[in-house]
């Protein structure tokens, strides 16, 4: 009888510590779930903060810019001619202007002059007569004086604009004010120069 009564409490015994036993496995189950869960969240988030790096990195790459003239110089500044440029250059930094003479086997560079905020005077020294020029813009640091070394950035394209006297071209380009002065001093002598006829065949 006793030993029937200890079996019987022995399977209970039994019984109990199994369902102890599933409990205790369920809790470590579910944990582990909600584990799983977290790390999965975890990795959408630095996947989704990744993406979003990359994306604002690849917006500020497109919008990176230099903004010029593809027709040509803005001012033929004689001697010279002169582009207005605006860029998003930052500090340290400069744009560049690089031109040639014999369609791009040789070719010159000069550092732009910062006039304020993001505008920029890119100008050649020299008028260069009777010829095709073919230049172009790029960004460089400010301490490397637009020198050709292979760590310049952000080229543009190459255009090209006639300096022949047949040069449609030309025709957009303004004179300075040099040669507007010219001018106005020609039409004053040659009005002048009426003025004086004038009066002498009014004496007469």
């Amino acid at each position: 009888m006793c030993d029937k009564m200890y079996n019987q409490a022995q399977r209970l015994y039994d019984l109990e510590n199994y369902d102890r036993q599933i409990k205790e496995f369920l809790i470590k189950f579910n944990h582990h779930q909600r584990l799983q869960k977290y790390i999965m969240s975890t990795k959408r988030i630095v996947s989704g903060f990744t993406a979003l790096t990359l994306l604002v990195l690849s917006i500020a790459h497109v919008y990176a810019y230099i903004n010029y003239n593809t027709n040509g110089p803005d001012v033929w500044v004689n001697p010279g001619y002169r582009w207005n440029v605006e860029s998003d250059t930052e500090s340290g930094q400069s744009v560049c202007i690089q031109w040639s003479v014999d369609g791009g086997t040789n070719w010159d560079q000069r550092r732009c002059q910062a006039v304020g905020g993001t505008s920029w005077e890119c100008q050649t020294p020299d008028n260069l007569l009777s010829k095709t020029v073919t230049y172009q813009f790029y960004k460089d640091m400010w301490d490397d004086d637009c020198a050709i070394a292979g760590n310049e950035w952000e080229w543009t394209s190459q255009h090209n604009f006639s300096t022949k006297p047949t040069a449609v071209s030309l025709q957009s380009i303004t004179a300075n004010n040099q040669s507007t002065g010219i001018i106005l001093i020609t039409i004053t002598l040659l009005l002048a120069t009426m003025g004086g006829v004038w009066m002498r065949l009014r004496k007469q």
